[in-house]
C-alpha cells in the first residue's frame, strides 16, 4: 500500500472514529487521549475496539494485537499508561466495546497492573489510582484482596494528609492531558489537586466497604480476615464496616447453632405407669442413672466436683425425690407380701 493510500485511509478512519462515536470519546477520559495520537495503529484500534468495523474483519483481539504493536514501536510515550488501561477496561468489561467481545479478569488484572508499572515513578494520577483499586478488586484470593485492599486504603490516607502544594508537584499528566488542562483555566494546579482529592474522598469510602466485604466472604478464616482489618483501622471507616460484617456473621452463626440443637424433654415420667407395668407385687428396679443418683444422695453434704457451693440444681433435687418415692413404695409391697405369707404360715 503506498504512502498516499496509506494516509487516506487513515484519515478516514480518524474522521470515523470522531464522527460516530463523540459520546463515548466524551465519556471515557482514556479515549480522548487515544483519539488523539493519529497513529494508524491507534486509529485502526480504536475502530476495532468501538465496533466501528465488522467483527469478522477487526474484532477485540485485533484491537488488542493493534494497540500492543503501538507500545512495541513506541514504548516511551505518554499514551502507553492509557492504553494499557483500556485494555484492562476492555478485557474487564466496563468499557464501550464492539458486540462479542469477552471478558477476561486474568488479564484485565495483568492489564492494569501494567499501568501502574509504567506509570512515572512518584507520581500520582485518576488512572493510576483506579488501576491501583482494580489490581485489588480482580484478586483471585479473598486474603490477598483484603491485604490489597489495606495497602490501597493506606496509599490514600497517605495522599490525603500531604500538603496541598506537595501533592500537586506528585500530579502527573500526558501532553495531550495539559494541553486541554490549560484552556479550561489559568489555576491548573488548584484545580487538579481538589479533583484528585475528592477522587480520593470516594475511593477510600469504595475501598472500606469493599475491604470488609471481601473479608466477610472469605469461606475458610472470615473471623480472622475481619480482625485483621479492626486491628488495622481501629478508629477508622474501614474497622467499623468490619464490626459491621463481624456482628453479622456472629449472628448467623449463633441462628445455625440455635437451630441444630433439639429443645430438651423437660417433661417427668409417668411413674404411676411404670408401676402398673411391673409384675404384681413387685416395683421394677431402678436405672443405672438412678442408682448413680441414689448413692451419690448419701453424702450430700459435700457438692459434686465443680458444682461449687451454690447446692444442688432444683431439677436434681426433684429426680431425688422421685427415686426415694419409687424405692419406697418398692419396700412398702415386699413388707406387705411378705406379711401376707407370714399370715398364711400361721393358719396352717
Amino acid at each position: 500500500m503506498s504512502g498516499g493510500v496509506r494516509k487516506l485511509r487513515t484519515g478516514i478512519l480518524c474522521l470515523i472514529v470522531l464522527l460516530l462515536s463523540p459520546r463515548a470519546l466524551l465519556a471515557e477520559p482514556t479515549l480522548r487521549d487515544l483519539e488523539e495520537i493519529y497513529d494508524p495503529l491507534i486509529v485502526e484500534a480504536l475502530s476495532c475496539d468501538l465496533g466501528l468495523q465488522p467483527p469478522e474483519k477487526c474484532d477485540q483481539k485485533r484491537a488488542e494485537r493493534l494497540y500492543l504493536a503501538y507500545v512495541e514501536r513506541h514504548p516511551d510515550s505518554d499514551v502507553v499508561p492509557h492504553i494499557y488501561r483500556r485494555l484492562a477496561e476492555t478485557y474487564g468489561g466496563w468499557a464501550r466495546r464492539q458486540d462479542g467481545a469477552v471478558k477476561d479478569y486474568s488479564k484485565a488484572r495483568s492489564y492494569f497492573q501494567k499501568v501502574m508499572e509504567t506509570w512515572p515513578e512518584g507520581k500520582v494520577g485518576h488512572d493510576y489510582l483506579d488501576a491501583m483499586v482494580n489490581v485489588a478488586a480482580l484478586s483471585p484470593a479473598k486474603e490477598e484482596k483484603v491485604g490489597k485492599y489495606i495497602e490501597y486504603y493506606r496509599f490514600l490516607e497517605h495522599l490525603e494528609g500531604l500538603d496541598r502544594q506537595k501533592l500537586s508537584k506528585m500530579i502527573w499528566l500526558s501532553e495531550r492531558q495539559r494541553r486541554r488542562q490549560r484552556t479550561r483555566s489559568p489555576d491548573l494546579r488548584d484545580e487538579l489537586v481538589e479533583g484528585l482529592l475528592r477522587h480520593v474522598r470516594r475511593q477510600k469510602e469504595i475501598a472500606a466497604g469493599n475491604m470488609a466485604a471481601a473479608a466477610a466472604a472469605d469461606q475458610e478464616k472470615p473471623f480472622h480476615l475481619l480482625s485483621r482489618i479492626i486491628e488495622e483501622f481501629p478508629d477508622s471507616e474501614p474497622g467499623e464496616y468490619a464490626r459491621e460484617e463481624l456482628r453479622k456473621l456472629n449472628d448467623r452463626m449463633q441462628a445455625r447453632f440455635s437451630r441444630s440443637i433439639e429443645p430438651p424433654d423437660l417433661d417427668a415420667p409417668d411413674l404411676e405407669a411404670e408401676l402398673d407395668d411391673a409384675p404384681e407385687g413387685q416395683a421394677e428396679p431402678p436405672t443405672a442413672a438412678d442408682r448413680g443418683v441414689a448413692e451419690s444422695s448419701d453424702d450430700s453434704s459435700t457438692p459434686p466436683e465443680g458444682e461449687g457451693r451454690t447446692g444442688w440444681p432444683a431439677a436434681a433435687v426433684a429426680a431425688l425425690a422421685v427415686v426415694v418415692a419409687v424405692i419406697a413404695v418398692a419396700v412398702s409391697l415386699r413388707r406387705r407380701r411378705a406379711d401376707h405369707k407370714d399370715g398364711n404360715t400361721s393358719e396352717d
